[in-house]
């Protein structure tokens, strides 16, 4: 596979979403909806336990749907043109993550979809959360709460609450706050130019449903579950055309859960926020053969990245200082995350120039990968590095590169840029 068509593959499979601040637009009022939820089963036993008697005991918590609890009304009068919100208080027992399905739909008389939500949340102890616009001609609102399918044993899991709750205000379909409708914007706007097979999907039918169950949104972090729906549609797409399916679209809360803690002063070890394994490890092999291991990594901020950066950087100054001057890249465990941090600290081995660059849809060649880029939405500015950084010049210096079947994404993104330099 040439360069070129792997980057294409890589540009359909790590689409990026547009990245917005967030911006409140008032406290809108709301009421709270009587919650009829039941435990219809549990590990595959029926049960159909309403939410008193559960509540606060430990459920074990099965896979795809081996436990299941449903919510529904047949009389959606007093909801319609609403925007509906719904709020559970979790707490895993057994992990500390837990793949939570939460699909939220609303149907007319004839019971076909009129709005929908369908995503996998990574939930941790506290609140779950999810909105959706209630159109006037719906009939009946359901929702269900199921085990995902990423976690192969049962858990454990206990919901100290459930509540609903709905706007008092009604509003007109495609009606949300301006930063709002200006992410979804930007995201529809980024599908059809980056996602490889933009061609094969209804996007003028998709955004249509995804604005109205947009609809009434205040916060863009309402937005969550149709930017969760549309992830799970392109993903869906991927798989149809033969590709693994990549990418997911993190809420703030998953976001933060996923990322790794950097320490104020860095250091070569540093370490990921729920496991041992240090992010990278440098060593001095035989001289004069040096040994660079990378694990995925997941930036919070550019602090956290340029962090990162220098410590993995002037790790290998170091070792470039005890006299190594051939390369073992290890990155088999480098799962994906960030890309940019890891093209900069690797800058002594890769050189000043363009080691890469994306390629969308359209077959437009995007922004070069540069050594001094910050790898943030459009907008923002900042480098990792400058020429007065520490460096040498070791782009002539043999360079192995290890891969294995976890190496995805950013990890082989990095692998891309040391393609066919004639010492790799």
């Amino acid at each position: 596979m040439d360069i070129l068509t792997r980057l294409r593959r890589i540009a359909a499979l790590c689409l990026a979403f547009a990245t917005v601040p967030a911006h409140a637009t008032g406290n809108q009022a709301t009421k709270p909806l009587p919650l009829k939820l039941v435990l219809s089963q549990e590990c595959g036993t029926a049960k159909g336990e309403a939410l008193e008697t559960f509540k606060g005991r430990l459920l074990s918590w099965c896979p795809f749907d081996g436990t299941k609890l449903t919510a529904e009304t047949n009389d959606a009068t007093a909801l319609a043109g609403r925007r509906l919100y719904v709020s559970m208080d979790l707490a895993p027992v057994s992990q500390s993550k837990l793949p939570i399905g939460l699909i939220l739909s609303t149907f007319n008389s004839t019971w076909q979809v009129k709005t929908h939500i369908g995503a996998i949340f990574q939930v941790m102890e506290g609140r779950l959360e999810a909105s959706i616009y209630v159109p006037e001609d719906a009939k009946n609102v359901s929702w269900t709460l199921s085990g995902g399918p990423s976690h192969a044993l049962p858990a454990g899991l206990v919901i100290r609450d459930a509540q609903a709750s709905v706007s008092e205000a009604k509003f007109r379909p495609g009606e949300m706050c301006a930063p709002c409708r200006q992410h979804l914007d930007e995201v529809m706007e980024r599908v059809r130019r980056e996602f490889l097979f933009a061609d094969r999907m209804q996007l003028n039918e998709l955004e249509g449903a995804l604005t109205l169950a947009a609809t009434g949104a205040r916060d863009i972090h309402e937005l969550d579950g149709p930017m969760k729906e549309l992830a799970r549609q392109l993903s869906a797409v991927t798989v149809a055309a033969g590709l693994a399916p990549h990418g997911t679209y993190l809420t703030k809360a998953e976001f933060a859960s996923n990322a790794f803690s950097i320490p104020a002063s860095p250091a070569p070890q540093l370490q990921r926020q729920e496991a041992h394994a240090p992010l990278f490890e440098t060593k001095l092999l035989d001289k004069p053969v040096g040994y660079i291991r990378l694990r995925s990594f997941l930036q919070a901020d550019f602090t956290a990245g340029e962090t990162y950066a220098r410590a993995l950087r002037n790790a290998i100054v170091s070792l470039h200082q005890e006299g190594v001057n051939r390369w073992i890249l290890d990155l088999r465990e480098h799962g994906g995350g960030t890309l940019f941090p890891a093209i900069a600290a690797l800058r002594p081995l890769l050189g000043n120039g363009g080691v890469g660059y994306f390629v969308d849809a359209g077959g437009k060649q995007g922004g070069p990968w540069l050594w001094g880029v910050l790898g943030l939405p459009r907008g923002t500015s900042g480098v990792y590095f400058t020429d007065q950084d520490p460096a040498f010049n070791g782009e002539n210096e043999a360079t192995a590169i290890l891969l294995g079947p976890v190496t995805a994404s950013s990890g082989e993104m990095v692998a891309i840029a040391f393609h066919g330099r004639s010492n790799t």
